[in-house]
This record gives structure tokens, sequence and C-alpha cells, in this order.
């Protein structure tokens, strides 16, 4: 009981602290100021009462052009908006959160809602919602507490940290940006880029420009206020075919920036659309890797980084795991252990907006519950030493670091470094060698994977899971490019690799990494993240055999229109 009385007052103290400045009027603010307000008196006879309140809108703003085939398929202006809110009941030591309800219609209303945000943000028409929303909200959280109490009741449970922390909440009222936008230059480039397939083995090709500006307020009753925006602007190429035994094959290329001036010129987009016109035919024409492999994989660019996404920044994420989830060893349970090559540093920095000149798109001024973000020391000479946390405490760690991202401790700008980095001819070198040792014909390098459909590659398309008690670990996604490559350092472009899951000790397999990272703006569990990464080596990956059923190929060739 004391604790409880303490953690409520230092979450005081904290809330009159970030009070005492006062940022400039805002109506959406003084909108949601109000309903949080107001949302701590809700009661339910002598049911609990709301001890935290918080509430977050996300306006977008979104200029998308596309064009496939020279033709332009879309051209859209649009903005949208949503409503986030949280009710807490209980107290600090022990509330609704950080349970996993077996009733599955309190978690479906938990995060689906029917009421949908004005995209104008009247502020009596965002008051409305907002009502309606904190009233549900607080209706779920005083079932779930009650759901809660009885498992605990029920089950013993040897370590019960608690469900919410202190936090020193800095307003951040930031000044709105809205770059500016040449939108017929990019109509015009986007359509001569994409004519360049009309030639080509591509069944779909697209090339896709997007402007978009999130605009992001959060308030809460315990003094946060913030609002600031995150500019983007992405260009995208993407092609894909049939080969003729039906397998289909990918090409791409994309780049990101905060500006129009993180683009390139408009001759090289369409000497790189050229490129990935002549790649998805030498795609179409190479040989399926029909046997299984196992041995050293060679990772560059774009795949290193996923890579280290997906085996690294990935499962230090959402560290907590809920009462009634299934009790599995994670990454997150070794701290002070070696979890990786003795060569390797990682640290994660939100703080930074560039990198050698590249724009870094998971940056961002506070996370998403009003705490301002920390450069993290997260492995150091292959010892992890912290992880990603929000505001909700684990047995070891018990304050946020401002990495709360989609309502869990998860990444935003990731730097992974490394002693003795060698060039890529020394890399491939390596490779070669080791691949003999194995007595194998070739080694395998892996330059790309797969990306999903939609705007923002996703961090390479479906399948980027970790989980470390079963035998897959950690799965990657499908490889695009992929080169064999012979004892004489040939490569050989091949189609059909499918990796298998990753063990737990692949971070401990690299043996050896490049001296130039790549930086690669993704998307990991829906929010932005960056990585800037070198190419790395691991000494034992296997690949599955191709699946041998594919679809049939259209009956009729493509239709080739005279010009």
């Amino acid at each position: 009981m004391r604790r409880a009385r303490w953690m409520a007052a230092l979450l005081a103290c904290s809330g009159a602290a970030a009070r005492a400045e006062k940022p400039p009027p805002d109506p959406v603010l003084a909108a949601m100021q109000a309903e949080v307000a107001r949302a701590q008196g809700l009661s339910l006879g002598e049911l609990d009462r709301p001890y935290y309140v918080s509430a977050a809108v996300n306006r977008s703003s979104t200029l998308a052009i596309a064009a496939s085939f020279g033709a332009l398929v879309s051209a859209r202006d649009q903005s949208w908006a949503s409503t986030e809110v949280k009710v807490r009941v209980g107290s600090p030591a022990l509330d609704d959160t950080n349970f996993r309800d077996t009733d599955f219609a309190l978690e479906f209303r938990q995060w689906f809602s029917p009421y949908r945000a004005p995209v104008e943000l009247d502020p009596d028409a965002l008051r409305q919602t907002l009502w309606l929303r904190l009233d549900d909200a607080y209706k779920v959280a005083v079932e779930r507490i009650a759901h809660k109490r009885a498992f605990l009741q029920t089950k013993r449970v040897e370590a019960l940290p608690p469900d919410f922390s202190a936090a020193r909440l800095e307003p951040r009222v930031l000044p709105p940006q809205q770059p500016a936008v040449e939108q017929a230059r990019w109509t015009s480039l986007v359509r001569k880029a994409s004519a360049l397939f009309r030639d080509s083995a591509a069944d779909e090709a697209s090339v896709r420009f997007v402007s978009s500006v999130e605009r992001r307020w959060f308030v809460s009753s315990d003094g946060a206020l913030d609002r600031f925006d995150l500019p983007s602007v992405e260009l995208t190429i993407q092609a894909s075919a049939q080969a003729p035994d039906g397998m289909e094959v990918q090409a791409g290329a994309e780049w990101s920036g905060r500006g129009e001036g993180d683009l390139p010129r408009d001759e090289a987009v369409v000497a790189e659309a050229q490129r990935v016109r002549d790649r998805i035919g030498q795609l179409v024409a190479a040989p399926v890797m029909k046997e299984e492999y196992s041995g050293p994989v060679l990772f560059t660019g774009r795949a290193a980084a996923i890579f280290f996404l997906k085996t690294l920044g990935e499962p230090l994420s959402g560290p907590r795991r809920p009462l009634g989830a299934q009790d599995r060893g994670r990454l997150t349970d070794r701290l002070e252990k070696h979890i990786a090559s003795k060569i390797f540093t990682v640290r994660d920095d939100p703080t930074q907006e560039r990198f050698k000149g590249k724009a870094l798109l998971g940056a961002f001024p506070v996370d998403d519950e009003g705490v301002v973000p920390v450069p993290l020391l997260l492995v150091q000479d292959g010892v992890l030493k912290t992880y990603f946390m929000s505001r909700t405490p684990t047995a070891a760690i018990a304050a946020s670091n401002g990495h709360c991202r989609g309502g869990r401790g998860a990444p935003g700008n990731l730097f992974v470094e490394a002693a003795h980095g060698i060039s890529r001819a020394r890399l491939k070198q390596a490779l070669v060698e080791m691949a003999k040792d194995e007595d194998l014909k070739y080694g395998l390098l892996v330059e790309d994977f797969q990306s999903g459909r939609g705007s923002w590659r996703d961090g390479g398309g479906e399948g980027g899971f970790f989980d470390s008690s079963s035998s897959g670990g950690v799965r990657l996604p499908v490889p695009s490019v992929v080169y064999r490559v012979s004892p004489d350092g040939k490569e050989e472009l091949v189609r059909g690799v499918r990796l298998k899951g990753l063990p737990v000790r692949a971070l401990k397999d690299v043996v050896a990494v490049g001296a130039d990272p790549a930086v690669v703006n993704a998307r990991s569990q829906g929010e932005r993240v960056s990585i800037v990464a070198p190419a790395v080596l691991v000494k034992d990956v296997e690949t599955e055999r191709p699946n041998p059923e594919q679809d049939i190929p259209p009956q009729l060739p493509r239709p080739v229109v005279a010009r």
C-alpha cells in the first residue's frame, strides 16, 4: 500500500513539474486536455476509478502519385485522422494492463473502436469522439482488472513487477513542418520511369512517390503535453514477373528522406529504373536453386540491415510478458550475458536525425507516452546491456528509456557497430574460403528481401517474427536477390531461395562484418525505424527447397501496344 501511494505521489509530482511550462495555445490540445480532465471523474459505483488517463490524436496529410507502364494510375492528396486513448484503473502497482485476457471480445473492444476522428479536427467534434472512446475504455478497464484479480487468485506468480512507472515529462509543442513538393515534377518522373517497363519481362511494375506529414498530439493526466510533426518523402520502384515455371520474382529500388532534397535527381531515378527492368529479366531467366543448403551466407546492403532488425531490434522489443501469456525464453531474459559475437556494439539513438547526410526516419522527439527518448547502449562487445523500455516496468528495469512505440518498447534508430570491418571484396573471399572448408561448391550472398505491397517497405515482407523457444528462432523474410558465389569468385544469380529459421545463437555465428554501413529506413510492427548496419557474414544458415507447386502463368502473353 505504501509503495502504491509513493508511486502515485511521484506521478503527481512529475505532472506538476511538467505543467509548470506553458506552451503556446492549440485548440486540439485544449480539447484533449478538457476530455482527459473530465475522464478522471469516471466512476461505476464502487468499482475502480481511473488513476491515469491519456489521449493521442494522429493526423496524416499525404500526397501519393503512382504510375504503371507509363500511365498515371493514382494521384491522391488526402488526409485522415485517428485517436488513441488509455484509461488505467487500480494503481501503478497493480492495474488492468499487462494481462492477456481470455475474453477476446474485450480484447477486440480495446483495440478497435467504431468512433472515428474528424479529419478537420474541429474541437467540439473531437471532444465528442474522445468522450465516447474514453467512456468505452474505462468500461473495458474495470472489466479487465476484475479478470486480472481473479486470475491472480487462482495462479501462483513468482514475481509481479509494478504495472506502471513514474516518468519525467517535458512538454514538447513544436512548430509545424510542411515541406514543399513539386507535384508536376514527380508526376512527370513517375510516368517516365514506369514507361521503361513496357518492353520488359515484368508482368506488374509501378513507380510511386509519396510525400506525407504525420502530426501527433498527446495529452496525459500526469502532465504530458506534446505536438510534433514527422515529415517524410518516399520514392519506390517495384516490379514483379512470373518465370516460365510459374515462380514469381521481384525487383525494386527505393529512396526516402524528410524532403525532396533527400531524393536523387531525375536522371538517377531513370537509370535505376532501367537497372530494375534489367534485373527482372535476369531473375526470370535465372536458374532455380533446387537443393537445400547449409553453410555460410553473406548479407549485404539492405539485407544486412533487415538481418539485424529481425535478429536484434525486434527481439529486444516489448520485454514485459503479460500475465497469462505462455512463458518462453527470450533474448530480453539474457541481460549481462553474451548474445552476439564480441566484435559487436549496438546502440539505439532516436535523437539523431541524420547519419552521414542521410535522413534517419526512426527519429522522434518524444515517445508514445510523452517521454523524451535517451540514447541506449544495447549491446557492448557482444554482451546485452539493456532493451527497449516503455513505462511498463520489468523485473530487471523499472523506468522508461523513452522508447514506447505502438504501445511497447521498440527501436527507433538502430546503429550496429563492429570492430575490424573489412571490404566487400575481403568479405566475399572469406565467404568462398568458408564454403571450401565445408566442402561446399559455393557460398550464398543475399542482397535484398522481398517487400510488402504497400507504401513503406515493412522490413522485408511477412514472416520476420522472433520466438527463441522454438526450433525456428528468427524467421527472415524471403530473399529477392541471391547469388551463388563459386570458388573462383564468380557470382550467379539464382531464384527460389527461402531461408530456414535462424537459431537463437545466430548473432554469435557472425564471423566478419563490412567496413561501410548501409542506412535503411523501414517499418517494424507498423512504426518507422532506421537501421545503420554493415554487411555481415554468418557462419551457418540453412535454406529450404522451393515450393514445387507454383501458379500457372497467364495463358496469353502480356499485350504489347505499338507506339
